[in-house]
């Protein structure tokens, strides 16, 4: 358990497999987009802990959660995963949050694929067994105190 990011990927991407714990008294797993550069990560079986936030995505990069994997900010006043134009995706796992499980955020840098300052996004969530599917439209704001921070 450190300080800083547990895992930090720039441009890049990693899998984080075979029962894996990461640990970080801040952000346990960063994704960060450099010269247009997004990152990538696959987190198979293995768990991922930040004081913080447990993941932070930036535009465009992808984190993929598998087979029994999680993803948790462990402060009361903690995210899940904070988003700000990545893309997730779970399958057979688990986000949690003291305060929120997902935070998802228009990235100011795409202001042209965001028409004013806010966006609309179809969130879907499948049972993996009976392949029952709900949706919901959830309205991403661009929160500019939070973009201010990073």
């Amino acid at each position: 358990q450190g300080t800083s990011v547990g895992v930090d990927l720039t441009s890049s991407s990693a899998t984080i497999a075979n029962q894996s714990k990461v640990v970080s008294s801040t952000t346990g797993l960063r994704l960060a987009r450099q010269n247009g550069v997004a990152s990538k990560a696959t987190v198979n079986n293995s768990e991922i802990f930040g004081g913080n936030v447990g993941a932070s995505l930036s535009a465009q990069s992808e984190l993929i959660l598998q087979a029994n994997s999680k993803v948790t900010g462990t402060n009361v006043d903690s995210d899940g995963i904070r988003s700000f134009g990545g893309k997730i995706s779970a399958t057979d796992s688990t986000i949690v949050g003291g305060r929120n499980g997902i935070v998802l955020f228009a990235d100011q840098n795409l202001s042209a694929d965001i028409p004013g300052t806010f966006t609309r996004v179809r969130v879907t969530a499948t049972d993996p067994v009976s392949k029952y599917s709900s949706s919901a439209l959830v309205t991403v704001v661009v929160h500019h105190h939070l973009l201010r921070r990073r």
